[in-house]
């Protein structure tokens, strides 16, 4: 979405790669109508699992399982200051790049370098899982990040700011891709635990 303006300025001729607010309504329109596409080919394009076991639960069992899942309450409140850090960060980067480093019209790039680099990180971060394991690769993600983040204070604006930029969202394109490949894995290391300790009647 925000390397957008890239294929809008070479396929739909318009002005510049600038996050306009033309920009901005074109995208949200294409979104409206490639979600449902997308969504429906998840669905119905996807191989469904084999399901081992089901149980019908209400919201209030549901609530009830999380409150009495420590290791699931303690995951919930990482997950929600880590999303709440990126968004943070989301929201900045933008007027940060636009208004102090002065070189907004080279976002989509920057966006897109970011993109490509947590696409082709993946595997790596799959291969760190299962030589760290999935709870030390997410903590090392965690700690590289937020080192890498910290670059953000030294740098300088236009024209010295694009190369320290790029190496920046480079590598936090790298790092960023370990959460897609870690959490999965830890919510359902934390479900099996809690289950596993339900079963046992063993407080945790």
């Amino acid at each position: 979405f925000l390397a957008a303006p890239l294929v809008l300025l070479t396929d739909f001729h318009f002005a510049s790669t600038d996050m306009t607010p033309q920009v901005m309504k074109t995208m949200g329109l294409l979104s409206v109508v490639l979600l449902p596409i997308t969504m429906g080919a998840a669905v119905l394009l996807v191989p469904k699992a084999r399901v081992l076991s089901f149980q019908e639960i209400n919201f209030k069992e549901t609530l009830g399982a999380v409150l009495t899942n420590r290791p699931y309450r303690l995951f919930l409140l990482i997950f929600a200051i880590q999303g709440l850090a990126l968004g943070i960060y989301a929201a900045m980067i933008l007027p940060f790049m636009e208004g102090y480093l002065h070189i907004g019209d080279q976002f989509s790039y920057v966006m897109a370098f970011t993109t490509f680099f947590s696409l082709i990180s993946m595997p790596a971060w799959l291969w760190a899982s299962n030589r760290l394991g999935k709870h030390q690769a997410w903590g090392w993600w965690s700690l590289l990040t937020n080192v890498v983040l910290v670059g953000w204070l030294f740098v300088k604006p236009a024209p010295a700011s694009i190369l320290p930029t790029l190496i920046i969202s480079t590598l936090y394109g790298w790092f960023s891709s370990c959460a897609t490949v870690c959490y999965p894995a830890i919510v359902a290391e934390v479900k099996t635990l809690g289950l596993a300790f339900m079963a046992e009647k063993i407080p945790y």
